[in-house]
């Protein structure tokens, strides 16, 4: 590099670093001129075969949760059901495992279940009141 352009340089870093008090201006001055020097084309940004690529951000891979259909099946292939069960008993065992759900939400899983043979249920009348018992 001629001299001529490192004392231009040198004055530049100089005239940029007039606004900056001193305890930091004698901190920044090197990296200012090092910016300065490193550049094509002097005007402080970095060449491009020195721009730093950003990195890539890595996302930690959370296993799928097993849906509530999977956790009745779960339940069936364990052989659960092997004694009758009502609806409350279903969802109290499911939240123990780890799924909260809902009475109400049972019966939308557990009818086609019935239909398609995985499971079966009969019918206790307490007065006026139906509930339904499934088992295997």
């Amino acid at each position: 590099m001629k001299r001529e352009t490192l004392e231009a340089q040198i004055n530049k870093a100089v005239s940029l670093l007039k606004s900056v008090p001193e305890p930091l201006k004698s901190q920044a001055f090197p990296v200012v001129l090092a910016r300065l020097l490193s550049a094509k084309k002097g005007d402080g940004t970095p060449p491009e075969s020195e721009e730093r690529p950003t990195p890539a951000v890595r996302r930690r891979r959370i296993p799928p949760q097993p849906t509530r259909a999977d956790m009745l099946r779960s339940l069936i292939a364990q052989g659960w059901f092997k004694t009758p069960r009502g609806i409350a008993e279903v969802a109290r065992e499911l939240r123990t495992r780890g799924l909260p759900i809902k009475v109400t939400s049972l019966p939308a899983l557990l009818l086609p279940l019935v239909i398609r043979g995985r499971l079966k249920r009969r019918v206790s009348k307490e007065g006026k009141k139906e509930t339904y018992a499934y088992y295997l």
